[in-house]
């Protein structure tokens, strides 16, 4: 069984409520997201599950539906 790496950066709600909102929303920006999710799967990124819960909370948006999807 292979061993799991430590993520190198622990990301903060932040990380991903301002870019949504801002120059990097889903439809301006697709591949800042897929990038999020390659670096997750890499092992590189990572979030506490308090970050998950607070923008899978959030009113039905794109980033609570991506974050759920995660």
């Amino acid at each position: 069984m292979g061993r799991r790496r430590v993520p190198r950066f622990w990301l903060d709600t932040n990380v991903f409520i301002t870019p949504k909102n801002s120059y990097y929303s889903f439809d301006i920006a697709p591949g800042f997201w897929t990038f999020i999710d390659e670096q997750a799967e890499a092992g590189e990124i990572a979030a506490p599950i308090q970050v998950y819960d607070e923008l899978a909370g959030r009113t039905d948006d794109e980033l609570s539906e991506w974050a759920r999807n995660r």
